[in-house]
């Protein structure tokens, strides 16, 4: 499994984790998935349980992946093309039966078919808005949480899977006993591609609802504006989507500058799971191009840790938990306060169904779920 970690999480990582510099390769790998930082980790390990063998390669972190190679006697990489050199040096003595590679998209392309020699097959995971003219030759296999990004591409694979991504109960363990020290929280990335998450957290700092919000702030640079307009303006040649591009990015501007204002710094891993069990409710809102499909991560991050969820309505919600039971929906933002604002007057009621969201998710959401939806890729 070749994935990239955020960089932010990684700085995070070593901060806390100064120990690992004495460690061996395996047992610094080990301490990163003991941190629980997203689904990869945990879903490597239970296929460990399932006697694969499965290695995640976390292809950008940097002191990990000298570390293997210094243990390795491998030396044939420098300064600039260390992530790329390194990891492929790792499928090539691996030799793996699958290469599952996640969003990382500069390993498509040429780097995956200077590998593929040494690959039984390669799969990959798409779940975010996809780069125009991406390569995608190669790959046997499409595994997505959200159809709806990967409608356009899917006839360039053999087979195509939807899952969602698996929560690993054992951070239950990791957290223990957790106070509640939030009453809203909302945990995630807000940037030009949340626009409606920006728009929404923005209208309840103006209503006085005290969120505690964790996360990072990205700004549209002046160069990603002007792309956009002329792309508004030469493709669908309409001035009228050209103004609403403009009013939605000044829309965006305005909605980021009062959430910077109370924004607390991102929490990753274990510390993220409980920020989220110590809130009463914690909001959930897809990225745009989600296109009214439910299916990211923290549907399941939250319920799991048993944090009653107010998620927007979607096509398929009922599908995945039962509402008004199990978590919480709205259809808009004046919904959203009305809903938040009872639940925190009835807190035995949020406490209620995050306890029916949690035994969901349990039952249904597990990384041992997504493996049975895999499995047949890697067989």
């Amino acid at each position: 499994m070749l994935w990239h970690y955020y960089p932010e999480y990684l700085s995070y990582f070593y901060l806390r984790h100064p120990e690992v510099q004495g460690k061996s390769f395996q047992e610094h790998l080990e301490t990163l998935y003991d941190d629980h930082f997203g689904w990869p980790a945990g879903l490597c390990r239970y296929m460990r349980t399932q006697a694969i063998q499965a290695l995640l390669l976390v292809g950008n972190d940097e002191r990990l992946q000298r570390k293997w190679a210094q243990e390795n006697g491998f030396r044939s990489f420098n300064s600039l093309n260390w992530q790329k050199a390194i990891t492929a040096e790792q499928i090539r003595r691996f030799r793996p039966d699958v290469l599952w590679i996640s969003s990382a998209f500069q390993y498509y392309g040429r780097f995956l078919q200077e590998v593929l020699p040494f690959v039984g097959r390669a799969i990959c995971w798409i779940s975010c808005p996809i780069p125009p003219r991406l390569e995608l030759s190669g790959f046997y296999a499409l595994v997505s949480s959200h159809p709806n990004i990967v409608k356009d591409i899917r006839h360039h694979f053999e087979k195509v899977v939807i899952t969602k991504p698996g929560f690993d109960p054992s951070v239950l363990k990791a957290l223990g006993p957790v106070q509640k020290r939030h009453g809203v929280s909302f945990l995630g990335s807000i940037t030009p591609e949340h626009s409606r998450r920006a728009e929404t957290l923005a209208y309840l700092l103006g209503k006085g609802v005290p969120l505690s919000l964790f996360g990072t702030l990205r700004g549209a640079t002046f160069g990603e504006v002007l792309k956009e307009v002329a792309w508004q303006a030469v493709n669908q040649r309409s001035l009228a989507a050209v103004l609403r591009s403009l009013r939605r990015r000044t829309s965006y501007r305005r909605d980021a500058g009062a959430i910077s204002r109370v924004l607390r710094p991102s929490v990753f891993g274990t510390d993220m799971f409980r920020e989220l069990a110590a809130s009463q409710l914690t909001l959930n809102i897809h990225i745009d191009v989600a296109g009214g499909h439910a299916g990211n991560i923290r549907l399941f991050e939250a319920t799991g840790v048993g944090t009653c969820l107010l998620t927007e309505h979607a096509d398929n919600i009922g599908e995945l938990f039962e509402p008004g039971k199990e978590l919480v929906t709205f259809r808009s933002r004046e919904e959203l306060l009305e809903r938040l604002q009872w639940l925190l007057q009835h807190p035995q009621e949020a406490e209620r169904i995050g306890r029916a969201g949690q035994a969901r998710t349990l039952s249904s959401y597990t990384v041992e779920r997504m493996f049975q939806d895999i499995r047949g890729l890697l067989e």
